[in-house]
């Protein structure tokens, strides 16, 4: 296999992971183990982030 299809394999495979992180992220801590007022936090600096980056 070339070096190109092994960095391509390895790319894809650590986006896949990243996507379930999120979404274990969004879906189980926010709507489990944190309160409301923590997750609007949460979510306000997440905002602020994107909007000065």
């Amino acid at each position: 296999m070339g070096i190109i299809q092994q960095q391509t394999i390895k790319g894809t495979f650590y986006s896949y992971l990243g996507v379930a992180i999120g979404f274990v992220t969004v879906y189980y801590f926010q709507t489990h183990a944190i309160s409301e007022e923590k997750v609007g936090l949460l979510t306000l600096l997440n905002n602020f982030s994107l909007l000065f980056a």
